[in-house]
């Protein structure tokens, strides 16, 4: 097992006075996840393309060695962390005040630090991170401090800084299949279905394949987080079970090519679904926005639909799903009981409660907001989340606000996912899919790499201000149990 000891030293650059703080600390679970989890096989494939090689044992792949990559960062938060070994990521309302990756700050940040690189190195069983932040940096309220990966500890959630790459994912080798393949333990996805839950041995899946028609499909023979003695690389014969759910409202918004509606896992029991209305297929630059719902109680198959009018509200619209390829988008997410539609100009998100649709927030910025492709530019999702933070292609969404991050080196790259669909988590894997104009679908584990690797909570909070400079050391080490 690993145990963590950390200690905080605020010094004043005039008097030398310091305060130091230190204690013992807790270490989550998320290195277990993240180099024991497999989703679905993908550490067993391999793509040519991938940026940061093309096997697991190169010296390329990006969370090996687990010293200086998985953890190699640190993260400070202005509030208490919850005091659980299962607390991969910080509440969304907990800012981060400072952090650090394992190199030198070579820019401007003023919320990031730098590694001391000559205190820092292999103790015994173990490694000392060390962590400078000059009277400029990191300033405001600390009550905790936890290590995360190397990319974490850069770019925290997402900022202006980076240098064009993505480091706020760590992105594992995607993969693809075909309709015409012989995966038959993949078919759901040739299917375009929505996967919403994987679990070892199964898969579960949502799709509207025709009018007022909808399909619950529980999908045997995946492999996740445990690989079966008898298992093969081209399972046959997958057994399947579909529930058919009849409704009376959704499922309207068909033409001869498309569906134009989407689902979405909230997280709370449920299965979410919307879609546009027939002259709203494209979404309303004007008026009032009309949409169809359902929700899926995801234990008893259970429904209730209806049809939201809101007034004044332009949608970008709700996505589609083509019906004879793989291609599709979506424009909303929903957590927390409130669901976000992407504007129609793209410069502002609508956050509605889904038990009150008068309940609306329009959270506006000053720019335009783009979406994910993946590599295939047939597909688009606006919206992703890390553990409850909602992310896009070039912002993120915190406490109701949206501030603008670096975009991604390129709209063509895996470092841009293969993201149409609404993401679901998988302890900390979040699980992305995109598909062509044609026949392809393609699947993509992304971990947020701003993870929660230990956790310490101060027994009171500490402010750092600009008359101070602040020291942190962190330790990490194999203990005996």
């Amino acid at each position: 097992m690993l145990h963590g000891h950390a200690k905080i030293e605020l010094t004043n650059g005039s008097t030398g006075e310091k305060e130091v703080i230190e204690h013992d600390n807790l270490v989550t679970n998320a290195l277990q996840y993240l180099v024991s989890e497999d989703p679905m096989g993908m550490w067993y494939f391999r793509s040519p393309d991938y940026p940061y090689g093309n096997g697991l044992f190169d010296g390329g792949f990006p969370i090996l060695p687990i010293i200086q990559n998985s953890i190699g960062g640190v993260l400070c938060f202005a509030d208490p962390l919850e005091e659980n070994v299962n607390s991969i990521y910080a509440d969304a309302a907990n800012v981060i005040t400072a952090r650090s990756s394992n190199d030198v700050n070579p820019n401007a940040n003023p919320v990031r630090g730098s590694m001391n690189l000559s205190e820092s190195g292999k103790i015994e069983k173990g490694y000392r991170f060390v962590f400078d932040f000059t009277t400029s940096q990191g300033n405001g309220q600390i009550s905790s401090i936890a290590l995360t990966s190397r990319q974490g500890g850069k770019v925290g959630y997402g900022d202006n800084y980076n240098d064009g790459r993505r480091d706020d994912f760590i992105v594992l080798p995607g993969f693809s299949f075909y309709k015409s393949g012989n995966i038959d333990g993949l078919k759901c996805l040739q299917e375009y279905e929505y996967v919403y839950e994987l679990s070892d041995g199964y898969a579960k899946t949502v799709l509207c394949p025709a009018p007022k028609t909808i399909e619950l499909t529980k999908l045997y023979g995946f492999p996740f987080g445990t690989i079966p003695l008898n298992a093969t690389l081209y399972p046959t014969g997958t057994k399947r079970e579909t529930v058919t759910l009849t409704t009376t409202v959704f499922g309207s918004a068909f033409d001869k090519v498309r569906f134009y509606g989407n689902f979405c896992d909230g997280e709370d029991g449920f299965l979410y679904g919307f879609e546009a209305t027939s002259n709203q297929f494209s979404g309303n630059s004007s008026g009032n926005a009309t949409i169809n719902w359902i929700k899926i109680n995801k234990e008893t198959n259970s429904f209730t639909e209806g049809t939201w009018t809101l007034p004044n509200v332009y949608l970008k619209g709700v996505g589609y799903r083509w019906l004879s390829t793989t291609a599709f988008q979506c424009s909303f997410i929903v957590q927390n009981g409130y669901v976000y539609f992407m504007a129609y100009d793209k410069k502002s998100i609508y956050k509605i409660n889904t038990l009150d649709p008068t309940d609306i927030l329009q959270i506006n910025s000053n720019f335009e907001m783009t979406s994910t492709s993946g590599r295939y530019s047939s597909c688009a999702n606006y919206f992703f989340k890390i553990g409850n933070i909602i992310r896009g292609r070039n912002y993120v969404l915190q406490c109701d606000k949206i501030e603008r991050v670096a975009n991604s080196a390129s709209s063509n790259s895996y470092e841009d996912f293969q993201s149409a669909y609404p993401n679901f988590q998988q302890k900390i894997y979040s699980i992305m899919t995109n598909g062509t104009s044609s026949d392809q679908i393609g699947f993509c584990p992304v971990v947020a790499s701003a993870y929660l690797a230990t956790i310490f909570n101060l027994d009171q909070p500490v402010q750092k201000t600009a008359d101070k400079t602040m020291k942190i050391t962190y330790s990490i080490t194999e203990a005996t149990e």
